[in-house]
């Protein structure tokens, strides 16, 4: 054999001091030589001695470097099976990883997931980690920060109008099952939220927030909290029970209607407004001394009991 070697039935390989014949090598690494095109197969210098050191694949224009089609059923198994399996154990280095530093004339995306048949019940991807880090993490920094404002570091878009878009489930002791941190850009972000709804379509009758589950459970802790700080710094606070709480005293806190018409807590069990009180009828009661006060006619009527 010509340890550099020559095209032959397709296939150029190139692969210095290798003992085997062309066809042989290939098939151990799996790759097979009788179609068309070219392959051209290379182990740097750098690589290790040895038959399964590492090597380069350069396909011809167009076509794909490596292609696997099994024509049997490869096993389920989620560590021995599948058509490409990669056991990473031995290796503390990384286990696969897909890198490009194509420009703007980039067609293709650097990774794709595309199942087709609508009759297959299994995930398209799924991750299992036992470890102590994400089970995925995601960092999005387009061309520094400046980016497209369309590009979203994760787009999750369903058309399945029988179930969620996206479950999230979590067994959290003291943190938030989902938490979003809004920090502040270098720019001004007074039109920024932490978080935006928008319901969309003419006619639509969706909610816009919803609490409550289908198996009856109730929860003791509030169904709103909202803070505009840390501890102490309560605005609007919604218990179990149903009770809305306004925790700001005085004119700046309570309900503002329009406007001008406010109500608030003025003192100590009392009530104010900064306007005027319109109302058909007005009652007051101390113990078992009830007062009721309203407009008949074109005259003013105080009714009381004691």
């Amino acid at each position: 054999m010509n340890p550099k070697g020559t095209q032959a039935s397709g296939v150029a390989v190139e692969i210095p001091h290798a003992p085997s014949s062309r066809r042989s090598l290939l098939a151990k690494v799996g790759i097979v030589t009788a179609g068309v095109g070219v392959a051209v197969l290379r182990r740097p210098e750098q690589a290790a001695a040895g038959l399964f050191g590492s090597y380069e694949l350069t396909p011809p224009a167009g076509l794909a470097a490596v292609m696997l089609k099994p024509t049997g059923a490869v096993s389920p198994s989620v560590s021995t099976g599948g058509a490409a399996n990669i056991d990473n154990t031995a290796s503390s280095g990384a286990g696969l990883v897909v890198y490009s530093d194509r420009g703007a004339d980039a067609l293709g995306r650097l990774l794709v997931v595309n199942q087709t048949n609508a009759a297959n019940p299994q995930h398209a991807v799924r991750i299992a980690n036992a470890g102590t880090a994400h089970a995925v993490s995601i960092f999005h920094n387009p061309a520094g920060g400046s980016g497209d404002s369309t590009a979203a570091a994760l787009d999750v878009v369903s058309t399945n109008p029988l179930d969620t878009t996206m479950g999230v489930r979590g067994q959290e002791e003291g943190r938030g099952t989902v938490k979003i941190t809004h920090q502040k850009p270098a720019n001004p972000d007074a039109d920024a939220s932490a978080l935006s709804l928008a319901l969309l379509g003419a006619g639509t009758a969706a909610q816009g927030i919803y609490i409550g589950n289908d198996a009856g459970n109730v929860t003791t802790g509030d169904l709103l909290h909202l803070r505009n700080g840390g501890v102490g710094t309560e605005r609007l606070v919604l218990t179990a029970d149903g009770q809305l709480r306004l925790a700001v005293q005085g004119p700046g806190g309570g309900l503002l209607m329009g406007t001008d018409a406010s109500l608030y807590r003025a003192a100590p069990a009392t009530l104010g407004t900064d306007g005027a009180l319109l109302a058909g009828s007005f009652g007051l009661s101390e113990g078992n001394d009830q007062t009721r006060i309203y407009v008949k006619g074109r005259k003013l009527v105080v009714e009381w009991t004691d």
